[in-house]
């Protein structure tokens, strides 16, 4: 990010902004060494990367 001349969360708030969160977010858990997995969302019908071991990962279990 640097290589543009903006703070990295700068640019990230920017990709959330135009509809690349799902990316930012698994860089991020990636990053931190965070395991996760795709689960289903019955709310919005969509699949979402979820942290697994977490409370969000055990209400998409069911």
């Amino acid at each position: 990010m640097r290589r543009y001349g903006i703070e990295r969360w700068v640019a990230q708030e920017e990709l959330i902004d135009i509809g690349y969160r799902e990316e930012v977010q698994i860089e991020a858990y990636e990053k931190e060494g965070v395991e996760w997995e795709f689960m289903y969302d019955p709310c919005s019908g969509e699949m979402k990367p979820v942290p697994i071991g977490t409370k969000k990962h055990e209400l998409h279990l069911f």
